[in-house]
């Protein structure tokens, strides 16, 4: 398995793609962090630790994840899938191989991002949050590369059953972005749905809000670890699915 992990760490960091979605998920999020606290001033706050963290979401999230996918999907592109697994015959473990590795590089990169996020905002902003004693920050810098992590182990799913790019970030995009908000317009059932979607509940647990659950003010709320336990459910339904059609299918 070692020899797995250090052939999929060679082959990642030698490939372009790797070092520009980094490049992008670093340039957008500590950017979008440096613009709102210039800003920021005493009448009008503009810079806190959610809006570090909701820039990350939106831009450096995007870009690692795309960059998960293309660890799964670039080899199929470039019809080397087989050439891997001939190597490998046992094929789960060159996917826990690409899960290890991209895991835990975007866990470690989205803390990075975050640290430096909060570090120059506070410099520069006019409303420092102090964010090494901020319960939301300190927080933050746990439960982002946790959520991270968990959201590579889904989208790697994606890529195992799709093995396309493009239609497996259709389907990441199009389900977070579209097919979940739409469900809660179902009529009678569609709440009662939304309230246990993978995304609603990453949202939550990326936000530190709890989520209200499918009868807002009236039934109990999901917790946050909940939340997480959810979406993490999910992630592996998938990612399971993905690794059985991968042993079975044709390379």
């Amino acid at each position: 398995m070692l020899n797995v992990i250090t052939s999929e760490w060679t082959k990642l960091r030698t490939t372009a793609s790797f070092w520009w979605t980094s490049g992008l998920a670093i340039v957008l999020s500590v950017g979008w962090t440096l613009f709102m606290a210039a800003l920021d001033n005493p009448e009008l706050p503009s810079y806190g630790g959610a809006m570090v963290v909701a820039g990350f979401l939106s831009f450096g999230m995007l870009c690692l994840m795309i960059q998960a996918i293309m660890v799964v999907t670039t080899e199929y592109r470039y019809k080397v899938s087989a050439t891997n697994m001939t190597l490998t015959p046992q094929r789960w473990k060159v996917a826990v191989g690409k899960l290890i590795v991209y895991g835990g590089y975007a866990a470690a990169l989205s803390f990075l991002i975050l640290a430096v996020s909060f570090v120059l905002g506070d410099l520069i902003a006019s409303n420092p949050i102090n964010w090494a004693s901020n319960p939301y920050s300190r927080r933050a810098l746990w439960a982002i590369p946790l959520a991270t992590f968990v959201s590579v182990l889904l989208v790697q799913g994606l890529g195992w059953i799709v093995r396309q790019t493009a239609g497996a970030l259709v389907a990441y995009l199009g389900w977070q972005f579209a097919v979940e908000p739409l469900i809660a317009f179902l009529p009678k059932v569609g709440q009662n749905i939304q309230a246990y979607a993978p995304f609603k509940n990453l949202q939550h647990f990326t936000s530190n809000i709890p989520n209200p659950g499918p009868q807002p003010g009236v039934g109990a709320q999901i917790e946050l670890w909940q939340s997480l336990v959810l979406f993490g459910v999910w992630a592996v339904v998938l990612y399971g699915i993905g690794v059985l059609l991968l042993e079975k299918r044709d390379v």
